[in-house]
């Protein structure tokens, strides 16, 4: 049976990408704005936008890529069945197709790497716990001092959660920057960073040819560094100078970005600027102009998907047999 014209479904499916892609490139261009919401509040949005986005791209290669890819594996497809998915017209319907296919076959997989690559620094990060010094923070969070002389600082989720600090880090740094260090690194146990840094890698991978969305993984990064450090500051307050000192004091440090981290070159100088002068809140006007993109493309997405939805069952039901 011959391919049926293009349909409007086809319109659908290129809108839905088109807003997934500016949903995972948003955060990064309304960073300027964006960190004066304040840093937990802007890493939920950055983190939803960058979920949504995704999920709205893997979609929308799923309905261009299902025609060709179930024709590929010997199921035919009748009128309604085409005409319930995008109806993409031969010949330039199949290569599209197939194109989708790879595309709606890949993100997931390195989206999964992505996340992947979080937990095996988790497990790797715990290997280390058998060579420390052990000890306990008084909220109870294990503290493993490591033997190495290189300034080092991550939290490493797990049972029990635990914070890794190098010897070289404990000597740089005094009483009350060092607990100030602790408090930070706690803190990203505590909030439960891990998954946003999942989401950042899997991020990553999946777009990571994407400059924008590059610069929303780093949005969202920023963004849980900064939030560390105002739940460090909140648990004793008055010590904004003293975390901004142990920050530049480990500066330098190398930093995996699969592990929460005191040092860290992305968004040094922001977070040092946050901890002097914190940002002034966002005006009501100014949150206005900053949520309008968002909602305009939430609202895209949720026509888009209502649109194909009633065009999907109407086709249905005039088409109760699917398959010839």
């Amino acid at each position: 049976m011959p391919w049926p014209p293009l349909g409007a479904s086809d319109g659908l499916s290129i809108a839905l990408t088109l807003v997934g892609v500016a949903l995972v490139s948003l955060p990064g261009l309304l960073r300027p704005m964006g960190r004066r919401l304040g840093p937990a509040r802007w890493a939920h949005r950055t983190a939803a936008a960058l979920l949504s986005g995704m999920a709205l791209f893997e979609f929308a290669a799923l309905l261009v890529a299902a025609p060709v890819a179930l024709r590929a594996v010997g199921i035919p497809l009748g009128w309604g069945c085409q005409q319930m998915l995008t109806g993409f017209a031969a010949p330039a319907g199949i290569p599209v197709g197939l194109t989708a296919a790879g595309v709606a076959a890949l993100v997931p997989v390195l989206a999964w790497r992505g996340a992947a690559t979080v937990r095996r620094a988790g497990r790797d990060a715990r290997e280390a716990l058998r060579v420390g010094e052990h000890t306990d923070l008084p909220d109870g969070t294990a503290l493993l001092v490591l033997p190495d002389k290189t300034p080092l600082a991550v939290s490493v989720p797990g049972r029990p959660p635990c914070v890794v600090v190098s010897e070289g880090l404990v000597e740089a740094l005094d009483d009350g920057q060092f607990r100030a260090v602790c408090d930070h690194e706690a803190a990203h146990l505590r909030l439960g960073h891990d998954r946003y840094l999942a989401l950042a890698m899997a991020t990553e991978r999946a777009f990571g040819l994407w400059p924008p969305a590059r610069r929303s993984v780093t949005a969202l990064r920023v963004a849980l560094e900064r939030w560390a450090d105002e739940a460090a500051v909140a648990a004793a307050p008055g010590r904004r100078s003293v975390i901004r000192s142990a920050l530049l004091a480990v500066a330098l440090a190398p930093a995996d970005g699969s592990l929460a981290a005191l040092s860290g070159t992305a968004g040094f100088l922001e977070r040092l600027d946050a901890l002097e002068h914190p940002p002034e809140p966002v005006s009501p006007a100014g949150r206005a102009v900053l949520y309008a993109p968002g909602l305009a493309l939430t609202f895209a997405a949720i026509v888009s998907l209502a649109v194909w939805s009633n065009q999907a069952y109407c086709t249905y039901s005039m088409n109760p047999h699917c398959m010839p």
